[in-house]
């Protein structure tokens, strides 16, 4: 092969460089959250901060001779909307703590903390967000707590981009059913919510 040193030296430069990044889309479906009656929903009003970091959150990955970035923020920021208005009457949604709304009762922070994606077999997804609420009137914290959702499925030899994208949206559809279910049972939200009755 007379172009094989070519090849060599044209790979060599593309692992040296990283050989960019490439951009995977995922395909997501609706949240799978059942809307919450208003009866049982806290009678607070929310300030929701859904920062450009996190609208813009992806999983880097690591592959031979470059990487793969999953932007998966805008998932997360909509997801993170359908769990504060399951849990509060009011949401407003704004792009940073001192734009939240002076008229809120709390001010709700989630972040995007650590992700992992594991694309060999068996694919594993791990994704961690963190809540943090805070009472407006004092700007003190309230809540803090970090919600962790992990699926594992074994790869197939066909289907793997639907296998994917199933894995991405049970994952995500994890974390949404733990975070709502973690402020439903948090003992300071609902202390926060009976102070102000």
């Amino acid at each position: 092969m007379k172009n094989a040193p070519v090849f060599a030296l044209g790979l060599l430069l593309c692992l040296a460089a990283g050989c960019g990044t490439d951009i995977r889309r995922v395909k997501f479906q609706t949240p799978a959250l059942a809307a919450t009656p208003v009866e049982n929903k806290l009678p607070l009003s929310a300030a929701l901060v859904i920062s450009p970091e996190l609208k813009d959150y992806g999983i880097m990955v690591n592959l031979i001779g470059g990487k793969a970035r999953y932007p998966v923020g805008a998932q997360l920021a909509k997801g993170a909307q359908d769990v504060a208005a399951n849990v509060f009457r009011q949401v407003t949604v704004v792009d940073s703590e001192g734009a939240a709304a002076k008229n809120a009762d709390v001010v709700l922070v989630p972040k995007a903390v650590r992700s992992e994606y594991n694309i060999t077999n068996p694919l594993k997804l791990l994704l961690v967000m963190e809540w943090t609420v805070l009472d407006r009137a004092g700007g003190q914290t309230v809540w803090l707590t970090t919600i962790e959702a992990e699926v594992t499925e074994t790869s197939r030899l066909f289907g793997h981009g639907k296998l994917e994208s199933d894995i991405f949206q049970r994952t995500v559809d994890e974390l949404d059913r733990k975070a709502l279910k973690a402020f439903q049972e948090s003992p300071e939200i609902k202390r926060l919510s009976s102070n102000r009755q």
